[in-house]
Protein backbone atom coordinates (compact mmCIF):
# COMPACT_ATOMS: atom_id res chain seq x y z
CA UNK A 1 0.00 0.00 0.00
CA UNK A 2 1.48 3.36 -1.06
CA UNK A 3 1.95 6.27 1.32
CA UNK A 4 3.42 9.77 1.32
CA UNK A 5 6.94 8.41 1.73
CA UNK A 6 6.71 6.82 -1.71
CA UNK A 7 5.37 10.03 -3.18
CA UNK A 8 8.16 12.18 -1.71
CA UNK A 9 10.86 9.74 -2.85
CA UNK A 10 9.54 9.80 -6.42
CA UNK A 11 9.27 13.59 -6.24
CA UNK A 12 12.98 13.83 -5.34
CA UNK A 13 13.96 11.45 -8.15
CA UNK A 14 12.34 13.74 -10.73
CA UNK A 15 14.40 16.87 -9.98
CA UNK A 16 16.18 16.83 -13.36
CA UNK A 17 12.90 16.28 -15.21
CA UNK A 18 11.29 19.18 -13.35
CA UNK A 19 14.17 21.48 -14.32
CA UNK A 20 13.68 20.57 -17.98
CA UNK A 21 9.94 21.11 -17.80
CA UNK A 22 10.34 24.46 -16.04
CA UNK A 23 12.92 25.63 -18.60
CA UNK A 24 10.57 24.69 -21.44
CA UNK A 25 7.69 26.51 -19.76
CA UNK A 26 9.85 29.64 -19.51
CA UNK A 27 10.42 29.54 -23.27
CA UNK A 28 6.78 28.82 -24.10
CA UNK A 29 5.36 31.66 -22.00
CA UNK A 30 8.05 34.02 -23.39
CA UNK A 31 9.72 34.93 -20.13
CA UNK A 32 11.71 38.09 -20.80
CA UNK A 33 15.25 37.38 -21.98
CA UNK A 34 18.14 38.93 -20.05
CA UNK A 35 21.62 38.80 -21.56
CA UNK A 36 24.35 37.39 -19.32
CA UNK A 37 28.08 36.97 -19.73
CA UNK A 38 30.12 33.77 -19.42
CA UNK A 39 30.16 34.17 -15.61
CA UNK A 40 26.36 34.34 -15.54
CA UNK A 41 26.40 38.05 -14.66
CA UNK A 42 23.81 40.37 -16.19
CA UNK A 43 25.20 42.49 -19.03
CA UNK A 44 24.27 46.17 -18.53
CA UNK A 45 23.28 48.73 -21.17
CA UNK A 46 21.83 46.12 -23.52
CA UNK A 47 18.40 46.23 -25.12
CA UNK A 48 17.13 42.73 -24.37
CA UNK A 49 14.86 41.21 -27.04
CA UNK A 50 12.66 38.13 -26.51
CA UNK A 51 11.77 36.41 -29.77
CA UNK A 52 8.33 34.80 -30.06
CA UNK A 53 9.60 31.72 -31.96
CA UNK A 54 8.94 28.95 -29.39
CA UNK A 55 5.47 30.22 -28.44
CA UNK A 56 4.53 30.57 -32.12
CA UNK A 57 5.72 27.04 -32.79
CA UNK A 58 3.60 25.69 -29.94
CA UNK A 59 0.53 27.65 -31.05
CA UNK A 60 0.76 26.42 -34.65
CA UNK A 61 1.29 22.77 -33.73
CA UNK A 62 -1.36 22.81 -31.00
CA UNK A 63 -3.92 24.36 -33.37
CA UNK A 64 -3.15 21.70 -35.98
CA UNK A 65 -3.41 18.80 -33.51
CA UNK A 66 -6.59 20.06 -31.84
CA UNK A 67 -8.26 20.06 -35.27
CA UNK A 68 -6.96 16.54 -36.03
CA UNK A 69 -9.71 14.05 -36.89
CA UNK A 70 -9.97 10.78 -34.96
CA UNK A 71 -10.71 7.52 -36.73
CA UNK A 72 -12.07 5.05 -34.17
CA UNK A 73 -12.21 1.35 -34.93
CA UNK A 74 -13.47 -1.45 -32.70
CA UNK A 75 -12.04 -4.81 -33.71
CA UNK A 76 -12.49 -8.33 -32.36
CA UNK A 77 -13.62 -11.82 -33.26
CA UNK A 78 -17.26 -11.85 -34.28
CA UNK A 79 -17.54 -8.06 -34.04
CA UNK A 80 -19.36 -6.81 -37.14
CA UNK A 81 -20.56 -3.26 -37.83
CA UNK A 82 -23.85 -3.84 -36.02
CA UNK A 83 -21.94 -4.59 -32.80
CA UNK A 84 -19.05 -2.12 -33.12
CA UNK A 85 -21.02 0.93 -34.24
CA UNK A 86 -22.99 1.31 -30.95
CA UNK A 87 -19.69 1.18 -29.02
CA UNK A 88 -18.21 3.92 -31.20
CA UNK A 89 -21.33 6.06 -30.74
CA UNK A 90 -21.24 5.51 -26.98
CA UNK A 91 -17.64 6.69 -26.73
CA UNK A 92 -18.37 9.77 -28.85
CA UNK A 93 -21.29 10.65 -26.58
CA UNK A 94 -19.25 9.97 -23.43
CA UNK A 95 -16.45 12.36 -24.37
CA UNK A 96 -18.97 15.08 -25.27
CA UNK A 97 -20.58 14.80 -21.84
CA UNK A 98 -17.22 14.61 -20.06
CA UNK A 99 -16.13 17.82 -21.80
CA UNK A 100 -19.41 19.47 -20.83
CA UNK A 101 -18.69 18.66 -17.14
CA UNK A 102 -15.19 20.13 -17.47
CA UNK A 103 -16.62 23.32 -18.99
CA UNK A 104 -19.05 23.67 -16.09
CA UNK A 105 -16.09 23.47 -13.70
CA UNK A 106 -14.25 26.09 -15.83
CA UNK A 107 -11.54 23.59 -16.68
CA UNK A 108 -9.94 23.03 -20.10
CA UNK A 109 -11.53 20.32 -22.23
CA UNK A 110 -9.90 16.92 -22.44
CA UNK A 111 -8.45 16.87 -25.96
CA UNK A 112 -6.81 20.35 -26.10
CA UNK A 113 -5.46 19.94 -22.57
CA UNK A 114 -3.98 16.52 -23.33
CA UNK A 115 -2.44 17.81 -26.56
CA UNK A 116 -0.78 20.74 -24.79
CA UNK A 117 0.57 18.34 -22.17
CA UNK A 118 2.09 16.12 -24.85
CA UNK A 119 3.63 19.15 -26.55
CA UNK A 120 4.86 21.06 -23.52
CA UNK A 121 5.51 18.30 -20.98
CA UNK A 122 6.14 15.32 -23.28
CA UNK A 123 3.48 13.21 -21.52
CA UNK A 124 -0.22 13.33 -20.63
CA UNK A 125 -2.35 11.76 -17.92
CA UNK A 126 -6.03 11.38 -17.08
CA UNK A 127 -7.95 10.21 -14.02
CA UNK A 128 -11.18 8.32 -14.79
CA UNK A 129 -13.70 7.63 -12.04
CA UNK A 130 -17.11 6.83 -13.57
CA UNK A 131 -19.80 6.28 -10.95
CA UNK A 132 -23.49 6.45 -10.10
CA UNK A 133 -24.66 9.21 -7.75
CA UNK A 134 -28.27 9.31 -6.61
CA UNK A 135 -29.16 7.09 -9.56
CA UNK A 136 -27.45 9.42 -12.07
CA UNK A 137 -24.43 8.42 -14.15
CA UNK A 138 -21.37 10.65 -13.56
CA UNK A 139 -18.76 10.50 -16.39
CA UNK A 140 -15.90 11.87 -14.28
CA UNK A 141 -12.75 12.45 -16.35
CA UNK A 142 -9.98 14.72 -15.03
CA UNK A 143 -7.02 15.66 -17.27
CA UNK A 144 -3.89 16.08 -15.14
CA UNK A 145 -0.80 18.30 -15.42
CA UNK A 146 1.97 15.70 -15.56
CA UNK A 147 4.43 18.12 -13.94
CA UNK A 148 2.56 17.25 -10.74
CA UNK A 149 1.53 13.66 -11.52
CA UNK A 150 3.74 11.05 -9.82
CA UNK A 151 3.50 7.29 -10.22
CA UNK A 152 5.26 3.96 -9.97
CA UNK A 153 4.78 0.89 -12.15
CA UNK A 154 5.43 -2.84 -12.32
CA UNK A 155 4.82 -5.46 -15.00
CA UNK A 156 1.05 -5.17 -14.45
CA UNK A 157 0.89 -1.41 -14.94
CA UNK A 158 0.49 1.39 -12.40
CA UNK A 159 1.19 0.44 -8.78
CA UNK A 160 0.18 3.85 -7.44
CA UNK A 161 -0.43 7.37 -8.74
CA UNK A 162 -0.49 10.65 -6.84
CA UNK A 163 -1.76 13.95 -8.26
CA UNK A 164 -0.55 17.08 -6.49
CA UNK A 165 -2.67 20.21 -6.82
CA UNK A 166 -2.88 23.53 -5.03
CA UNK A 167 -6.43 24.47 -4.06
CA UNK A 168 -8.01 27.28 -2.10
CA UNK A 169 -8.99 26.50 1.49
CA UNK A 170 -12.60 27.30 0.56
CA UNK A 171 -12.54 24.73 -2.23
CA UNK A 172 -10.95 22.10 0.01
CA UNK A 173 -13.50 22.67 2.80
CA UNK A 174 -16.36 22.33 0.29
CA UNK A 175 -15.03 18.90 -0.71
CA UNK A 176 -13.89 17.84 2.79
CA UNK A 177 -16.13 19.59 5.37
CA UNK A 178 -14.21 18.23 8.38
CA UNK A 179 -10.89 19.55 7.11
CA UNK A 180 -10.00 21.73 10.10
CA UNK A 181 -10.56 18.79 12.45
CA UNK A 182 -7.83 16.83 10.62
CA UNK A 183 -5.10 19.46 10.14
CA UNK A 184 -3.72 22.37 12.17
CA UNK A 185 -5.60 25.59 11.52
CA UNK A 186 -3.80 27.52 8.74
CA UNK A 187 -2.46 31.00 9.45
CA UNK A 188 -4.71 33.90 8.49
CA UNK A 189 -2.52 34.82 5.51
CA UNK A 190 -2.66 31.27 4.06
CA UNK A 191 -5.34 31.05 1.38
CA UNK A 192 -4.40 27.78 -0.35
CA UNK A 193 -2.93 24.40 0.51
CA UNK A 194 -1.42 21.50 -1.38
CA UNK A 195 -3.69 18.49 -1.92
CA UNK A 196 -2.33 15.03 -2.79
CA UNK A 197 -4.83 12.58 -4.30
CA UNK A 198 -3.12 9.18 -3.84
CA UNK A 199 -4.47 6.02 -5.46
CA UNK A 200 -3.14 2.48 -5.33
CA UNK A 201 -4.82 -0.80 -6.30
CA UNK A 202 -6.77 -1.10 -3.06
CA UNK A 203 -7.33 2.39 -1.62
CA UNK A 204 -7.77 6.08 -2.36
CA UNK A 205 -6.32 8.53 0.15
CA UNK A 206 -6.25 12.32 0.19
CA UNK A 207 -3.67 14.39 2.06
CA UNK A 208 -3.73 18.14 2.68
CA UNK A 209 -0.73 20.24 3.69
CA UNK A 210 2.94 20.72 2.80
CA UNK A 211 4.97 18.20 0.83
CA UNK A 212 8.58 19.11 0.13
CA UNK A 213 11.33 16.73 -1.04
CA UNK A 214 13.93 16.01 1.62
CA UNK A 215 11.80 17.42 4.44
CA UNK A 216 9.35 15.85 6.82
CA UNK A 217 5.88 16.19 5.39
CA UNK A 218 3.32 18.29 7.27
CA UNK A 219 0.48 16.88 5.19
CA UNK A 220 -2.42 15.26 7.03
CA UNK A 221 -4.77 12.58 5.73
CA UNK A 222 -8.33 13.88 5.39
CA UNK A 223 -10.01 11.13 3.35
CA UNK A 224 -9.79 7.39 2.65
CA UNK A 225 -12.00 4.87 0.86
CA UNK A 226 -11.54 1.49 -0.83
CA UNK A 227 -10.64 1.35 -4.52
CA UNK A 228 -13.31 -1.03 -5.83
CA UNK A 229 -11.94 -1.23 -9.39
CA UNK A 230 -8.84 -3.20 -8.43
CA UNK A 231 -6.55 -1.02 -10.53
CA UNK A 232 -5.23 2.53 -10.40
CA UNK A 233 -7.81 4.62 -12.36
CA UNK A 234 -5.30 6.71 -14.29
CA UNK A 235 -4.14 6.54 -17.90
CA UNK A 236 -0.66 7.98 -18.55
CA UNK A 237 1.10 8.11 -21.90
CA UNK A 238 4.48 9.49 -22.95
CA UNK A 239 5.75 10.83 -26.27
CA UNK A 240 8.23 8.24 -27.47
CA UNK A 241 10.96 10.73 -28.37
CA UNK A 242 14.30 11.36 -26.70
CA UNK A 243 17.12 9.12 -25.59
CA UNK A 244 15.84 5.82 -24.23
CA UNK A 245 19.09 5.01 -22.45
CA UNK A 246 19.36 3.70 -18.92
CA UNK A 247 21.76 6.30 -17.50
CA UNK A 248 21.26 7.94 -14.13
CA UNK A 249 19.90 11.09 -15.77
CA UNK A 250 17.71 9.30 -18.33
CA UNK A 251 14.48 10.58 -16.78
CA UNK A 252 15.02 14.06 -18.21
CA UNK A 253 15.82 12.82 -21.72
CA UNK A 254 12.82 10.56 -22.37
CA UNK A 255 9.32 11.75 -23.16
CA UNK A 256 10.65 14.92 -24.75
CA UNK A 257 8.66 18.08 -25.36
CA UNK A 258 8.09 19.90 -28.62
CA UNK A 259 11.19 22.06 -28.08
CA UNK A 260 13.84 19.42 -27.50
CA UNK A 261 15.60 19.74 -30.87
CA UNK A 262 15.93 23.53 -30.63
CA UNK A 263 15.85 24.13 -26.89
CA UNK A 264 19.42 25.50 -26.69
CA UNK A 265 19.10 27.68 -29.81
CA UNK A 266 16.33 29.94 -28.58
CA UNK A 267 18.59 31.70 -26.06
CA UNK A 268 21.21 32.28 -28.77
CA UNK A 269 18.51 33.63 -31.07
CA UNK A 270 17.48 36.08 -28.33
CA UNK A 271 21.13 37.01 -27.74
CA UNK A 272 21.76 37.87 -31.41
CA UNK A 273 18.49 39.80 -31.63
CA UNK A 274 19.47 41.78 -28.51
CA UNK A 275 22.94 42.56 -29.91
CA UNK A 276 21.47 43.77 -33.21
CA UNK A 277 18.84 45.92 -31.52
CA UNK A 278 21.46 47.44 -29.20
CA UNK A 279 23.62 48.31 -32.23
CA UNK A 280 20.61 49.82 -33.95
CA UNK A 281 20.03 52.02 -30.90
CA UNK A 282 23.68 53.12 -30.91
CA UNK A 283 23.28 54.28 -34.51
CA UNK A 284 20.44 56.57 -33.35
CA UNK A 285 22.00 57.75 -30.10
CA UNK A 286 25.77 57.04 -30.24
CA UNK A 287 28.30 57.75 -27.51
CA UNK A 288 30.26 61.01 -27.98
CA UNK A 289 33.39 62.80 -26.69
CA UNK A 290 33.63 66.58 -26.11
CA UNK A 291 37.15 67.78 -26.73
CA UNK A 292 38.14 71.14 -25.16
CA UNK A 293 41.13 72.76 -23.56
CA UNK A 294 39.54 72.34 -20.11
CA UNK A 295 39.82 68.56 -20.44
CA UNK A 296 37.86 66.61 -17.88
CA UNK A 297 36.93 69.82 -16.04
CA UNK A 298 35.02 71.18 -19.05
CA UNK A 299 31.33 71.97 -18.75
CA UNK A 300 29.27 69.87 -21.14
CA UNK A 301 26.93 71.59 -23.60
CA UNK A 302 23.42 72.14 -22.27
CA UNK A 303 21.88 70.12 -25.09
CA UNK A 304 22.82 67.21 -27.32
CA UNK A 305 24.96 68.70 -30.05
CA UNK A 306 24.23 65.73 -32.36
CA UNK A 307 20.45 66.06 -32.21
CA UNK A 308 18.74 66.57 -35.61
CA UNK A 309 18.61 70.25 -36.71
CA UNK A 310 20.63 71.56 -33.73
CA UNK A 311 23.31 74.23 -34.30
CA UNK A 312 25.90 74.50 -31.54
CA UNK A 313 28.70 77.11 -31.44
CA UNK A 314 32.13 75.69 -30.58
CA UNK A 315 35.48 77.33 -29.89
CA UNK A 316 38.48 76.81 -32.14
CA UNK A 317 39.90 74.34 -29.66
CA UNK A 318 36.60 72.49 -29.16
CA UNK A 319 35.09 69.54 -31.03
CA UNK A 320 32.47 66.83 -30.60
CA UNK A 321 33.41 63.36 -31.86
CA UNK A 322 31.34 60.17 -32.09
CA UNK A 323 32.75 57.13 -30.31
CA UNK A 324 33.05 54.36 -32.90
CA UNK A 325 30.65 51.45 -32.23
CA UNK A 326 30.69 47.96 -33.56
CA UNK A 327 28.57 46.68 -36.38
CA UNK A 328 27.18 43.25 -37.18
CA UNK A 329 30.16 41.54 -38.77
CA UNK A 330 30.02 38.86 -41.41
CA UNK A 331 30.36 36.23 -38.69
CA UNK A 332 27.26 37.65 -36.97
CA UNK A 333 25.23 37.53 -40.18
CA UNK A 334 26.34 33.95 -40.84
CA UNK A 335 25.53 32.95 -37.26
CA UNK A 336 22.06 34.50 -37.55
CA UNK A 337 21.34 32.41 -40.64
CA UNK A 338 22.78 29.32 -39.01
CA UNK A 339 20.65 29.66 -35.87
CA UNK A 340 17.52 30.38 -37.93
CA UNK A 341 18.17 27.31 -40.09
CA UNK A 342 18.83 25.17 -37.01
CA UNK A 343 15.54 26.24 -35.41
CA UNK A 344 13.60 25.52 -38.62
CA UNK A 345 15.18 22.08 -38.93
CA UNK A 346 14.19 21.27 -35.35
CA UNK A 347 10.69 22.74 -35.61
CA UNK A 348 8.82 23.72 -38.78
CA UNK A 349 9.84 25.49 -41.96
CA UNK A 350 8.12 28.44 -43.63
CA UNK A 351 6.31 26.07 -45.96
CA UNK A 352 4.85 24.17 -42.99
CA UNK A 353 3.11 27.36 -41.88
CA UNK A 354 1.35 27.52 -45.26
CA UNK A 355 3.23 30.52 -46.62
CA UNK A 356 4.48 29.10 -49.93
CA UNK A 357 4.25 31.59 -52.81
CA UNK A 358 3.60 29.12 -55.62
CA UNK A 359 0.97 26.45 -56.40
CA UNK A 360 1.80 22.77 -55.92
CA UNK A 361 0.28 19.55 -57.32
CA UNK A 362 -1.75 17.21 -55.13
CA UNK A 363 1.08 14.71 -54.61
CA UNK A 364 3.47 17.50 -53.55
CA UNK A 365 0.94 18.82 -51.01
CA UNK A 366 0.51 15.34 -49.51
CA UNK A 367 4.30 14.87 -49.39
CA UNK A 368 4.66 18.22 -47.61
CA UNK A 369 1.96 17.24 -45.13
CA UNK A 370 3.71 13.93 -44.48
CA UNK A 371 7.05 15.73 -44.00
CA UNK A 372 5.55 18.03 -41.37
CA UNK A 373 4.11 14.86 -39.86
CA UNK A 374 7.56 14.23 -38.39
CA UNK A 375 6.56 16.87 -35.85
CA UNK A 376 2.95 15.71 -35.51
CA UNK A 377 3.09 11.93 -35.68
CA UNK A 378 4.86 11.06 -32.38
CA UNK A 379 2.44 13.31 -30.49
CA UNK A 380 -0.59 12.01 -32.39
CA UNK A 381 0.53 8.44 -31.68
CA UNK A 382 0.75 9.24 -27.95
CA UNK A 383 -2.67 10.93 -28.08
CA UNK A 384 -4.12 7.85 -29.78
CA UNK A 385 -2.67 5.54 -27.10
CA UNK A 386 -4.05 7.85 -24.40
CA UNK A 387 -7.57 7.69 -25.86
CA UNK A 388 -7.34 3.94 -26.38
CA UNK A 389 -6.45 3.46 -22.71
CA UNK A 390 -9.13 5.92 -21.58
CA UNK A 391 -11.83 4.29 -23.71
CA UNK A 392 -10.99 0.78 -22.47
CA UNK A 393 -11.08 2.00 -18.85
CA UNK A 394 -14.35 3.89 -19.38
CA UNK A 395 -16.11 0.83 -20.79
CA UNK A 396 -14.71 -1.39 -18.01
CA UNK A 397 -15.96 0.99 -15.31
CA UNK A 398 -19.40 1.33 -16.93
CA UNK A 399 -19.77 -2.46 -16.97
CA UNK A 400 -18.91 -2.55 -13.25
CA UNK A 401 -21.45 0.11 -12.21
CA UNK A 402 -23.64 -0.79 -9.24
CA UNK A 403 -26.49 0.86 -7.37
CA UNK A 404 -26.22 -0.83 -4.01
CA UNK A 405 -25.92 -4.49 -4.91
CA UNK A 406 -27.89 -4.15 -8.15
CA UNK A 407 -25.99 -4.22 -11.43
CA UNK A 408 -26.70 -1.25 -13.69
CA UNK A 409 -28.05 -2.42 -17.08
CA UNK A 410 -28.75 0.96 -18.68
CA UNK A 411 -27.40 4.48 -18.26
CA UNK A 412 -28.77 7.82 -19.43
CA UNK A 413 -26.20 10.18 -20.89
CA UNK A 414 -26.02 13.15 -23.22
CA UNK A 415 -25.73 16.92 -23.34
CA UNK A 416 -28.72 19.13 -22.55
CA UNK A 417 -31.59 18.38 -24.90
CA UNK A 418 -29.81 15.34 -26.34
CA UNK A 419 -29.97 12.76 -23.56
CA UNK A 420 -30.42 9.15 -24.56
CA UNK A 421 -30.22 5.74 -22.95
CA UNK A 422 -27.35 3.34 -23.51
CA UNK A 423 -27.47 -0.40 -22.92
CA UNK A 424 -24.54 -1.67 -20.85
CA UNK A 425 -24.95 -5.10 -22.46
CA UNK A 426 -24.14 -3.57 -25.87
CA UNK A 427 -20.67 -2.70 -24.55
CA UNK A 428 -19.80 -6.25 -23.58
CA UNK A 429 -17.47 -8.35 -25.70
CA UNK A 430 -13.84 -9.21 -26.33
CA UNK A 431 -12.52 -6.42 -28.53
CA UNK A 432 -9.86 -3.74 -28.96
CA UNK A 433 -10.47 -0.02 -29.40
CA UNK A 434 -8.05 1.68 -31.76
CA UNK A 435 -7.64 5.40 -32.47
CA UNK A 436 -5.86 6.99 -35.39
CA UNK A 437 -5.51 10.76 -35.62
CA UNK A 438 -5.00 12.64 -38.86
CA UNK A 439 -4.19 16.33 -39.16
CA UNK A 440 -6.70 17.93 -41.49
CA UNK A 441 -6.29 20.95 -43.75
CA UNK A 442 -8.37 22.11 -46.75
CA UNK A 443 -5.36 21.88 -49.08
CA UNK A 444 -4.45 18.35 -47.97
CA UNK A 445 -8.11 17.23 -48.12
CA UNK A 446 -8.45 18.45 -51.71
CA UNK A 447 -5.18 16.74 -52.62
CA UNK A 448 -6.35 13.46 -51.07
CA UNK A 449 -9.63 13.65 -52.98
CA UNK A 450 -7.71 14.06 -56.24
CA UNK A 451 -5.65 10.98 -55.45
CA UNK A 452 -8.81 9.11 -54.38
CA UNK A 453 -10.46 9.81 -57.74
CA UNK A 454 -7.50 8.22 -59.51
CA UNK A 455 -7.46 5.27 -57.09
CA UNK A 456 -11.11 4.34 -57.78
CA UNK A 457 -10.01 2.25 -60.72
CA UNK A 458 -7.66 0.19 -58.56
CA UNK A 459 -8.94 0.09 -54.96
CA UNK A 460 -12.22 -0.64 -53.20
CA UNK A 461 -14.17 2.16 -51.50
CA UNK A 462 -13.38 1.07 -47.95
CA UNK A 463 -9.61 1.11 -48.57
CA UNK A 464 -9.88 4.56 -50.19
CA UNK A 465 -11.95 5.89 -47.28
CA UNK A 466 -9.58 4.60 -44.62
CA UNK A 467 -6.11 4.80 -46.17
CA UNK A 468 -6.29 7.67 -48.67
CA UNK A 469 -9.08 9.99 -47.53
CA UNK A 470 -8.39 9.19 -43.84
CA UNK A 471 -12.08 9.64 -42.98
CA UNK A 472 -12.82 9.97 -39.29
CA UNK A 473 -15.74 7.50 -39.38
CA UNK A 474 -15.59 5.37 -42.56
CA UNK A 475 -18.30 2.99 -41.30
CA UNK A 476 -20.81 5.83 -40.94
CA UNK A 477 -19.83 7.22 -44.35
CA UNK A 478 -20.37 3.77 -45.86
CA UNK A 479 -23.86 3.60 -44.31
CA UNK A 480 -24.80 7.05 -45.63
CA UNK A 481 -23.41 6.32 -49.09
CA UNK A 482 -25.38 3.06 -49.29
CA UNK A 483 -28.58 4.82 -48.24
CA UNK A 484 -28.10 7.56 -50.85
CA UNK A 485 -27.64 4.95 -53.56
CA UNK A 486 -30.76 3.11 -52.42
CA UNK A 487 -32.79 6.33 -52.52
CA UNK A 488 -31.59 7.05 -56.05
CA UNK A 489 -32.53 3.55 -57.19
CA UNK A 490 -35.93 3.54 -55.47
CA UNK A 491 -38.10 6.71 -55.73
CA UNK A 492 -40.56 5.09 -53.31
CA UNK A 493 -37.85 4.73 -50.66
CA UNK A 494 -36.84 8.36 -51.18
CA UNK A 495 -40.46 9.52 -50.76
CA UNK A 496 -40.93 7.28 -47.73
CA UNK A 497 -37.86 8.68 -45.94
CA UNK A 498 -38.88 12.26 -46.78
CA UNK A 499 -42.26 11.51 -45.21
CA UNK A 500 -40.59 10.11 -42.10
CA UNK A 501 -38.48 13.26 -41.79
CA UNK A 502 -41.53 15.51 -42.10
CA UNK A 503 -43.42 13.50 -39.46
CA UNK A 504 -40.41 13.75 -37.12
CA UNK A 505 -40.40 17.54 -37.59
CA UNK A 506 -44.15 17.66 -36.93
CA UNK A 507 -43.73 15.72 -33.69
CA UNK A 508 -41.20 18.27 -32.40
CA UNK A 509 -43.12 21.33 -33.61
CA UNK A 510 -44.81 23.31 -30.81
CA UNK A 511 -46.76 25.70 -33.04
CA UNK A 512 -50.06 23.99 -33.85
CA UNK A 513 -50.49 25.78 -37.19
CA UNK A 514 -47.03 24.76 -38.42
CA UNK A 515 -47.57 21.24 -37.12
CA UNK A 516 -50.80 20.86 -39.17
CA UNK A 517 -49.00 22.12 -42.27
CA UNK A 518 -46.27 19.50 -41.84
CA UNK A 519 -48.84 16.76 -41.34
CA UNK A 520 -50.62 17.80 -44.58
CA UNK A 521 -47.36 17.48 -46.50
CA UNK A 522 -46.77 14.04 -44.99
CA UNK A 523 -50.31 13.05 -46.02
CA UNK A 524 -49.62 14.05 -49.64
CA UNK A 525 -46.49 11.88 -49.62
CA UNK A 526 -48.47 8.99 -48.09
CA UNK A 527 -51.05 9.24 -50.89
CA UNK A 528 -48.28 9.22 -53.49
CA UNK A 529 -47.17 5.92 -51.97
CA UNK A 530 -50.76 4.54 -51.97
CA UNK A 531 -50.73 4.64 -48.15
CA UNK A 532 -52.66 6.35 -45.41
CA UNK A 533 -50.99 8.83 -43.11
CA UNK A 534 -51.62 6.41 -40.23
CA UNK A 535 -49.73 3.69 -42.10
CA UNK A 536 -46.81 6.02 -42.64
CA UNK A 537 -46.82 6.93 -38.94
CA UNK A 538 -46.86 3.25 -37.97
CA UNK A 539 -43.97 2.50 -40.32
CA UNK A 540 -45.94 0.20 -42.62
CA UNK A 541 -44.35 -0.95 -45.88
CA UNK A 542 -46.06 0.75 -48.85
CA UNK A 543 -47.82 -1.57 -51.37
CA UNK A 544 -45.84 -2.59 -54.41
CA UNK A 545 -46.73 -0.29 -57.27
CA UNK A 546 -47.23 -1.34 -60.91
CA UNK A 547 -44.42 0.27 -62.80
CA UNK A 548 -45.04 1.89 -66.16
CA UNK A 549 -43.09 0.80 -69.19
CA UNK A 550 -39.75 2.63 -69.26
CA UNK A 551 -39.79 5.82 -71.30
CA UNK A 552 -37.02 4.61 -73.60
CA UNK A 553 -39.23 1.68 -74.71
CA UNK A 554 -42.11 4.05 -75.50
CA UNK A 555 -39.86 6.27 -77.55
CA UNK A 556 -38.66 3.29 -79.60
CA UNK A 557 -42.22 2.23 -80.38
CA UNK A 558 -43.15 5.78 -81.33
CA UNK A 559 -40.23 5.94 -83.77
CA UNK A 560 -41.40 2.73 -85.48
CA UNK A 561 -44.84 4.25 -86.03
CA UNK A 562 -43.46 7.49 -87.50
CA UNK A 563 -43.17 7.46 -91.33
CA UNK A 564 -39.83 8.52 -92.74
CA UNK A 565 -37.77 7.28 -89.80
CA UNK A 566 -35.17 4.58 -90.12
CA UNK A 567 -37.00 2.49 -87.51
CA UNK A 568 -40.21 2.73 -89.56
CA UNK A 569 -38.43 1.71 -92.80
CA UNK A 570 -36.79 -1.26 -91.08
CA UNK A 571 -40.11 -2.41 -89.72
CA UNK A 572 -41.75 -2.24 -93.15
CA UNK A 573 -38.85 -4.05 -94.81
CA UNK A 574 -39.19 -6.85 -92.32
CA UNK A 575 -42.88 -7.17 -93.16
CA UNK A 576 -42.14 -7.14 -96.93
CA UNK A 577 -44.29 -4.10 -97.56
CA UNK A 578 -43.49 -1.07 -99.66
CA UNK A 579 -45.07 2.29 -98.96
CA UNK A 580 -46.52 3.80 -102.21
CA UNK A 581 -45.01 7.14 -103.10
CA UNK A 582 -47.15 10.19 -103.77
CA UNK A 583 -47.67 11.01 -107.44
CA UNK A 584 -46.61 7.52 -108.57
Amino acid sequence: MADLTDVMAEDSRRTDLYQRMDADKSLLILDEYEMKDSDDNTVDDVINVTMNTPATFLAHVQSALVSASAQVSVTGNGMDDDKTHPIELFLDAFYLVADARLRLAKRPQLKPYSIQQLLGRGRAGTRITCRMKDGVFIPDVLPCDTRYLLYDTDEDGLVWTAYKTTRSITEIKARYPNLLESIPKPASNVTSLQVVDLWDRTTNKVFVGGLKPGLKSSAQQVFEEPNTWGYVPFVIEMVELGLMFNDDDSIKHIGESLLFLSRMLYEEDNRLASIMQTLNMLSVNPAKTYNTGDGKMAKLPEHDVSAPGVTTPLGTDESVNLVPSGDVKQAGIMMTNKISTGIQIGTQSKADYGTTDFPMPAVAIIELAEASGEVFLPRLAALARLYEGQSAMIIDQVQKLRVGTREVTEISMGTKGHKQSWSVAALKGDYDILYEYTVKSPQTDLARRSVADIAKGFLDEDTIDRDILKLANPTEVKRKRSMERARLQSPELDLYMIGEDILAQAELEKDEKKKKALERRATIIAHALNMTIEGLQRGDVPPRQQREEPVRNKVGQAMKNTPGTKANSNMKSQRGKIEPREGA
